[in-house]
């Protein structure tokens, strides 16, 4: 599964990871996989923002999912993946079944009812 992320607000990314993170542990032999993926980088950021990242994910205790930076020249990715680029848009939450998507949640909140959904569509996922 992948989470698009577009400027969304840290403290919802590490919880969002947090989850993550224990998924892939829970269900390593479904061979689970999650990737935070970072997009609309300015070109010429990516020294300070692989430091940032780095940090964040030593503070979040994170060693079971992947951080990307996808570039802001590079939309390949995007549009394969049908995210949006528009700045309201601050996560996409995509996860997949047999390369198909099997839920998709927009301006994911990693609340209570926003980690129950996920939680649910990560076990639809690996069952």
């Amino acid at each position: 599964m992948q989470v698009w992320i577009n400027g969304d607000d840290e403290n919802n990314v590490a919880a969002i990871a947090a989850s993550l993170e224990k998924a892939t542990v829970a269900h390593k032999p479904s061979k689970f996989k999650a990737f935070l993926v970072y997009y609309n980088v300015p070109d010429g950021s990516e020294s300070a923002l692989n430091k940032h990242l780095e940090d964040f994910a030593a503070r979040n205790n994170l060693k079971n999912i992947a951080i990307v930076i996808e570039q802001s020249s590079d939309l390949n990715g995007l549009r394969d993946n049908e995210i949006n680029i528009d700045a309201r848009v601050k996560n996409t939450v995509v996860v997949y079944k047999a390369i198909k998507v099997s839920a998709k949640f927009i301006n994911f909140r990693a609340d209570k009812p926003g980690l129950d959904a996920l939680q649910r569509a990560i076990s639809d996922m690996v069952k």
